[in-house]
């Protein structure tokens, strides 16, 4: 069972999650769990879908979007926070 990360990321927990299960976001092309996990809270996000895999019939990766190496987090950070008050 999944558990949602946001409740663990407010009370002050570091967390890590995978943003695709291993072939299979990639065969399919299904965006739904990377996209959820960028909006998470997680402040680690695994992956082994870093560039696309030609092999697998879909141009699946993961990337920020904006070509950043790093975002505000959503469930914690201020709201005056921007992608300027991120080094890398």
């Amino acid at each position: 069972m999944r558990r949602h990360t946001s409740p663990l990321v407010r009370q002050g927990y570091l967390v890590r999650t995978r943003s695709d299960v291993p072939g299979e976001e990639a065969i399919t092309g299904d965006t739904t769990r990377r996209e959820a996990t960028f909006t998470s809270g997680a402040q680690y996000v695994s992956t082994d879908m870093y560039r696309p895999d030609p092999t697998l019939g879909s141009d699946f990766v993961v990337e920020l979007p904006g070509d950043v190496v790093a975002i505000c987090n959503p469930v914690t950070a201020r709201d005056s926070c921007t992608e300027a008050d991120l080094a890398e």
